[in-house]
């Protein structure tokens, strides 16, 4: 026999076999423990879907361990039909799926739902999840339920009990209307993230008495609102590793005394961002690598006192109203950040960069120095941004020659103020590697170029990047 022949034949073969097997459903034939797991992976809504592909598909949704139910996925279109009934085929869609579901395990359960559920129904869901060994929840609930012209309700969304003793649960995040009404006894042995935003408190002691009773909890993020319920935030943890507490208030309100303390010896992260506290407690953090602090406040002492209780830090992040702070005050001495090897500075409209030098001299050791807001302050009218004068410092700082190298400047305008610093900072930064500018506004771009391109550099390594806006 010809084996060239037979060797054509059998080529044939199998390209005809591997076309026969594209009409072959591959998928279907995988074990029901795997198509679960991809279904997982799908929104729910998709998941459900799949029971028009063929029976081998009518319950395998039901044992999905993934669950997410998003009203704003209902898009109302029809004329005919009111959206209080349209959302109700949402409402009614969610208890089809938890009541078919096999309820033997569910990984994640996330709800967000907007003013049309009423709070009973997300306390009912919520209970129907807990005891499936549950590990992720997340709920965004509504807070108003209905506003008109005369009149407007507010509707609050207790959490079910059982919730806050769930021996699964890894990560809980509530944000919404929801009221921290706790148990007697809170355990949650294993829950390690805790994200609460915009929640509605008994009283001053609920938050701690939540963290009391999470003995591995690391992440804990709180939204705060004047009308939550607390004056005073006491949080101690010894396990605590990430903590970002955000809390604005635009508008008068009476002052109240609003207080924050913290201790938590395993903190690696810290984040403020606040303009309604009055007192700051910090205490116990050794193990503290970045900070951010973004107090907005008119209370300049109770802010530069945090800077005292964060110069252990690598990593700095300061607003612009803490710099104006520092401007200020005649008396204050910027301390020392002998580990600071990345600062992060705001722009502030009050005071111009005259401190830098002094911010540069506390920081011997910096690497990477970002203006992540620009270099100037930016505000409406004709003039969009505050100018500041740049003066040359007597000496130079020390991490201008010796440790840093990457200066990053975003919403750069390409003013003189701007260009003399930058120009100031080319010049002196001696081990500089790499200097990058985000411009802000296209006209700008071409004229700024040309000059910094040419520039003096005081390091003959360092790069020069110009991000460049395409236009508007």
């Amino acid at each position: 026999m010809d084996f060239g022949l037979h060797n054509s034949i059998t080529k044939r073969q199998r390209f005809l076999g591997d076309i026969s097997g594209f009409n072959e459903d591959r998928i279907s034939n995988l074990p029901d423990g795997v198509l679960s797991l991809v279904l997982s992976f799908l929104p729910t809504k998709s998941a459900v879907g799949t029971t028009i592909l063929s029976k081998r598909w009518n319950y395998l949704w039901t044992s999905v361990k993934n669950l997410d139910f998003d009203s704003s996925s209902v898009v109302y279109r029809s004329s005919y039909v009111s959206y209080d009934e349209f959302l109700n085929s949402f409402v009614k869609f969610v208890e089809r799926v938890l009541f078919f579901h096999d309820g033997r395990s569910v990984d994640k359960f996330c709800l967000s739902s907007s003013s049309g559920v009423c709070a009973i129904q997300f306390y009912t869901w919520v209970s129907a999840v807990v005891p499936c060994h549950l590990k992720e929840l997340e709920v965004n609930s509504p807070r108003i339920r209905h506003t008109d012209m005369l009149s407007t309700k507010f509707w609050q969304v207790d959490m079910p009990w059982s919730l806050f003793t769930c021996k699964t649960l890894t990560t809980l995040k509530l944000s919404g209307g929801s009221v921290l009404n706790l148990p007697t006894r809170v355990c949650l042995p294993v829950l390690k993230i805790l994200h609460l935003s915009s929640v509605i408190y008994v009283d001053d002691a609920s938050i701690q008495k939540l963290i009391s009773g999470c003995p591995v909890l690391e992440d804990l993020d709180i939204e705060r609102h004047e009308w939550d319920g607390v004056r005073v935030i006491n949080i101690t943890s010894p396990t605590l590793k990430r903590f970002s507490m955000q809390f604005f208030l635009y508008g008068y309100i009476e002052r109240c005394s609003y207080k924050i303390s913290v201790s938590a010896p395993s903190l690696v992260y810290l984040k403020l961002a606040d303009n309604m506290a009055v007192e700051y407690s910090l205490y116990d953090m050794p193990s503290l690598v970045e900070a951010q602090i973004g107090i907005y406040n008119d209370d300049s002492s109770r802010s530069l006192e945090l800077l005292e209780e964060v110069t252990h830090v690598r990593v700095l992040q300061l607003s612009g109203k803490i710099l104006e702070f520092i401007e200020s005050d005649e008396d204050y001495e910027i301390p020392m950040f002998h580990n600071v090897a990345r600062l992060e500075l705001g722009a502030n409209k009050q005071a111009g960069w005259d401190l830098l030098a002094e911010l540069l001299e506390s920081t011997p050791n910096l690497e990477v120095l970002v203006f992540p807001r620009g270099l100037v302050k930016r505000r409406s009218g004709k003039k969009p941004y505050f100018e500041f004068g740049w003066y040359t410092p007597e000496s130079v700082p020390g991490c201008l020659v010796f440790s840093l190298e990457t200066i990053i400047i975003h919403e750069f305008f390409g003013k003189k103020c701007e260009m003399d610093l930058v120009e100031y900072l080319l010049a002196n930064a001696k081990v500089l590697k790499k200097m990058t500018i985000h411009f802000l506004y296209f006209k700008q771009q071409e004229s700024c170029q040309r000059k910094l391109m040419h520039c003096r550099r005081g390091s003959p390594a360092c790069n020069l990047e110009l991000i460049l806006k395409d236009g508007f």
